[in-house]
């Protein structure tokens, strides 16, 4: 039996680091989000599966992602990679944070040129599967 966390990720297409201004305009970014499975976490990585999604073309997808805490002990970087085609894969960062009840995960995700900010939600109830 594992120990096994679950929760919900979400993208927005672009930049969202309010590091600086930005006003899209309706209909210039794309949102998408889907669940989480089979989510480990500990002090030096992070793993974890989507659940499968429809991308902008209409085709089921989902990704295995790969995350090591970088030297510093901050930030965590890797790569995702699809499931179905191991070529398509990209690199992945994020900043861990968490309370009693969840972990979040804020980082970059780039696929096919496309910049994307994330976030996932991870409740820490554990499923026992």
């Amino acid at each position: 039996m594992k120990n096994l966390l679950s929760g919900k990720i979400y993208w927005v297409q672009d930049d969202f680091s309010y590091n600086s201004f930005y006003d899209p305009k309706k209909g210039e970014t794309l949102h998408i989000s889907t669940g989480v499975d089979n989510v480990l976490i500990d002090e030096n990585m992070i793993k974890f599966s989507t659940l499968p999604i429809k991308n902008i073309s209409n085709e089921i997808e989902s990704y295995n992602v790969n995350l090591i805490i970088n030297e510093h002990g901050i930030d965590y970087s890797g790569t995702f990679a699809n499931t179905e085609d191991r070529d398509w894969s990209g690199p992945v960062t994020c900043e861990l944070y968490e309370n009693k009840k969840a972990y979040f995960l804020f980082g970059k995700w780039t696929e096919s040129e496309f910049l994307f900010t994330w976030w996932a939600k991870i409740n820490k109830t554990i499923i026992l599967k």
